[in-house]
């Protein structure tokens, strides 16, 4: 019997024994319910190895018993389907866009597919001698005519600098009008930093003349690489955060106020919501949004509380509630969320780093995905993409093609300081993300308050109600296809 097969076994076992003493609602492993996991977890709520181990030694009978006869049923099981059923394919490095000469960095991409069926991935490349976010760069564009496996050796120019300083982050947008939509921002100071639009009739043969999307205020604003979004009733929403450095500083000012501007005409003419409020004190930064089927729009913001921030608009994003901590766990680095359109389910991929490993504490690593099947209530179905502890990954953008996910991503390295300076994309299997057991690893187990994250009140102690397993819980997922045994042999 494969994998599936046993899986299938697995629950027909939870069906007929009701593992309802073990599973929450939502499918994650509560410590609240009639598993007594005092027995397990330490004072803190996470896995205690001393604990585990007595645990372990009193049912070791029991435990190779059942090991036993569940690896004979899986090896003595239909063969035929075991032939017939390929393992997902783990992910793979398509693209690898390194330093050269007159070349520091390349960083920062978006997809669009073209009509006929190419890729273009647009992105800044840097010139000169600095690789830094004031160096120069232009956009610069590469095409793949086989789903992402394979792209195009030379650069093609997209866009020129045109700003004092720079041109870079970029987000392509297929519009609902056919047209395909470039954005970016046009860079002259620490002051001055303004997204623009051009779009295109011909399928990236030629631009019109860029637009300022932002002409209500002046500053420095940050839109993130593949972050405008157009929602089902047409509108196109900018989430962007708008730093403030005084004449007299020197240096850039990291916090940024986050704002959201929309357009009903196509981006000719834009608007801005009111400030997201931010009653939480931590800083915010690079916001990005997703509409859920409800049709509020979450907005995730990245932030130095040790998880992102969230924000929800009920009206279209005219609007917005006060920020808030979400339940995702993460460094001072920005994730990207979006929806999977062959499932309907929420893909993110961020960085799983809540800073208790000294090795990479305040590092962009590692390179995770999630899945949330609940509208972003809770994350589950964890994979690690990569893990390399010298390696920075972040800055995302996701691509759906067929049954596979493009990511363009920045991974440079911190010790010889290419950190944003090298670009990947990465091909992953979309069955290689739904492969990772729901209890593989919990992001977060929700107190009774705050399980209807969406709904609460907004709250800086938010934080004290949430459980938090910050790792990887082996125990755990053996208890998810244990439970019969223990609840026949064990008074638990």
């Amino acid at each position: 019997m494969n994998k599936a097969g046993c899986d299938k076994r697995a629950r027909q076992y939870r069906s007929q024994y009701n593992l309802k003493g073990l599973l929450s609602p939502q499918g994650l492993v509560s410590p609240t319910r009639s598993l007594n996991l005092n027995r397990l977890l330490s004072p803190q709520g996470l896995v205690s190895p001393s604990r585990s181990l007595n645990l372990y030694r009193s049912l070791s009978p029991f435990l190779l018993i059942f090991c036993a006869l569940l690896t004979f049923s899986c090896s003595t099981g239909n063969s035929e389907t075991s032939d017939n059923t390929a393992l997902p394919v783990a992910p793979e490095i398509t693209l690898e866009l390194k330093p050269g000469d007159n070349n520091p960095r390349n960083s920062e991409g978006d997809f669009v597919q073209l009509n006929d069926g190419r890729l273009m991935f647009v992105y800044s490349r840097f010139f000169g001698a600095s690789r830094s976010d004031f160096g120069s760069s232009s956009l610069a564009a590469r095409y793949s005519e086989d789903g992402g496996r394979t792209w195009t050796d030379e650069d093609e120019l997209v866009v020129a600098n045109e700003g004092e300083v720079n041109v870079m982050s970029v987000s392509l947008l297929r519009m609902d009008n056919g047209e395909i939509a470039l954005f970016y921002v046009r860079k002259n100071s620490m002051r001055d930093c303004i997204p623009m639009m051009r779009t295109s009739s011909d399928e990236g043969m030629t631009w019109s003349e860029p637009i300022a999307c932002i002409t209500d205020r002046e500053g420095y604003f940050v839109l993130n690489n593949d972050r405008v979004i157009q929602l089902g009733n047409g509108r196109l929403l900018m989430p962007v955060s708008m730093h403030v450095t005084s004449a007299e500083e020197s240096t850039f000012n990291e916090n940024g106020v986050i704002f959201c501007y929309y357009s009903d005409d196509d981006g000719r003419t834009w608007r801005s919501a009111p400030e997201v409020r931010n009653p939480t004190g931590h800083m915010t930064q690079e916001p990005g949004v997703v509409e859920l089927k409800s049709g509020k729009i979450m907005m995730f913001i990245r932030s130095d509380a040790g998880r992102q921030l969230e924000s929800y608009s009920t009206d279209g994003g005219e609007s917005w509630s006060p920020a808030r901590l979400s339940n995702i766990v993460s460094p001072l680095a920005p994730a990207s969320i979006e929806r999977i359109p062959s499932t309907g389910d929420l893909l993110m991929v961020w960085n799983f780093n809540d800073e208790t490993d000294e090795r990479i504490k305040g590092k962009r690593t590692p390179f995770n995905t999630a899945i949330s099947q609940d509208e972003g209530k809770t994350w589950t179905r964890i994979q690690t993409i990569a893990d390399d502890t010298d390696t920075r990954y972040c800055y995302t953008s996701i691509y759906f093609v067929d049954d596979q996910v493009l990511l363009g991503h920045v991974a440079g390295q911190y010790s010889d300081g290419t950190r944003n300076s090298i670009t990947h994309i990465t091909r992953i299997d979309l069955d290689w993300m739904y492969s990772s057991s729901d209890l593989k690893m919990n992001l977060c187990l929700h107190s009774e308050k705050s399980v209807n994250h969406e709904s609460s009140p907004a709250s800086s102690d938010r934080g004290k109600e949430d459980n938090i397993i910050s790792g990887f819980s082996p125990i755990l997922h053996l208890f998810k296809w244990l439970k019969p045994v223990f609840e026949v042999f064990v008074k638990i």
